[in-house]
């Protein structure tokens, strides 16, 4: 006899738990919702309607059984089992003063005014119509959700893994993204959003991007979660090229770095448009770094999160894994990460403004090119 509970859901049934779960990860419920049925809406509206009550009813249930063992629900931080531990292990810098580097120097470079062309088994860039430098690898260009997007696909050694350069406004795949597709597409997946975030984030105008930093400066839980990021980041110990992980960002994110002057430009570029920076003391030393940069970077931490648990979890254990079992950056994208999510003035924002949840369009544009790539 069959079990009425093992009855497969009709096509309709399919459809309306797979827009469910789209907008549950953060996709536009106003762009899911173009050319749906009133029927449909209503289905959604539902469903999601009935999600958001369980949730609610877990999460109370959880604050009940919390209360009981004399732990404290009051924080909205670190309500995961566990995180709340962690967190308050994690050490946390000081922001002591915000800049505002009125009058700050941007970069020359006007993007529109540059070029590629594919020579041989190179990508030659020009700016003016003069060459500028060239790199290894196919140029491939292509309109993603009505916007140009290029990439250099290369298997050279010198390519980095996964990237996005605001200055030509290009990503660039290498040998190491390719493999890490054949292993695990999902992984893949996680260093393509997390350099997708980064070019969502440098697209923003200057009004935009302030609006951001501001929600993260002026709001006190996330400015202890910025803080926490700080150090965890900027302390990172590993070596990488020469030097710890930990100085290759700070002199990256640094008020005079090169990267910064590549990146500070005006609205209409892609780039750094927020010029304020904030000091604090590292180690008994007093550093400065750009506010965009740090909060783009903790933002794309947290991109893994928006595709799964599991998904972060195998990321952050490839980093802890380097890191004698513990890697204090991914607990701190966590926790924002979930606070982010129960409190919906701060996660519309960033949702509106693409920073947060999965572009699917771009998602599927990747793999199709790298799965082209391997055959």
């Amino acid at each position: 006899m069959n079990n009425p509970e093992n009855k497969q859901p009709t096509g309709a049934e399919q459809k309306v738990n797979e827009y469910v779960e789209r907008i549950s990860t953060g996709e536009s419920k106003e762009r899911i919702f173009e050319g749906l049925s009133p029927l449909f809406k209503t289905s959604i509206e539902e469903k999601l309607k009935a999600r958001e009550t369980a949730r609610i009813a877990d999460e109370r249930q959880i604050d009940l059984i919390k209360s009981e063992l004399g732990i404290s629900v009051d924080s909205q931080i670190g309500n995961q089992v566990g995180s709340e531990k962690i967190f308050s292990e994690i050490e946390s810098v000081e922001i002591s003063q915000i800049n505002e580097n009125n009058g700050i120097e941007r970069r020359k470079v006007d993007s529109k005014n540059v070029s590629f062309k594919q020579v041989g088994d190179q990508v030659k860039i020009f700016y003016l119509d003069q060459e500028w430098y060239s790199k290894p690898g196919q140029i491939i260009e292509q309109t993603v959700g009505g916007r140009p997007i290029r990439v250099i696909v290369s298997r050279d050694a010198s390519a980095s893994h996964a990237s996005f350069e605001p200055l030509t406004n290009i990503y660039s795949i290498g040998a190491g993204a390719m493999e890490e597709f054949k292993k695990d597409p999902e992984v893949f997946l996680s260093s393509i959003d997390h350099e997708i975030s980064h070019e969502e984030y440098f697209t923003l105008d200057t009004k935009q991007q302030t609006e951001v930093n501001d929600l993260f400066l002026n709001n006190q839980d996330l400015r202890i979660v910025l803080g926490k990021f700080a150090k965890a980041i900027y302390s990172d110990s590993v070596i990488v090229g020469g030097g710890t992980a930990g100085d290759s960002y700070l002199k990256a994110h640094g008020l005079a770095s090169p990267t910064t002057q590549s990146l500070l430009t005006f609205d209409g570029q892609k780039g750094l448009k927020d010029s304020r920076s904030m000091t604090f003391e590292l180690d008994g030393k007093k550093k400065e770094v750009m506010v965009g940069m740090l909060i783009t970077e903790l933002i794309s931490y947290m991109s893994a999160l928006s595709i799964g648990e599991v998904v972060f979890e195998k990321v952050a254990e490839t980093g802890r894994s380097r890191r004698g079992g513990k890697d204090p950056r991914y607990d701190v994208a966590r926790i924002c990460f979930e606070y982010i999510q129960k409190n919906p003035s701060v996660g519309e924002a960033l949702k509106k403004l693409k920073l947060i949840g999965r572009n699917k369009e771009m998602e599927e544009f990747f793999v199709g090119l790298v799965q082209k790539k391997l055959i």
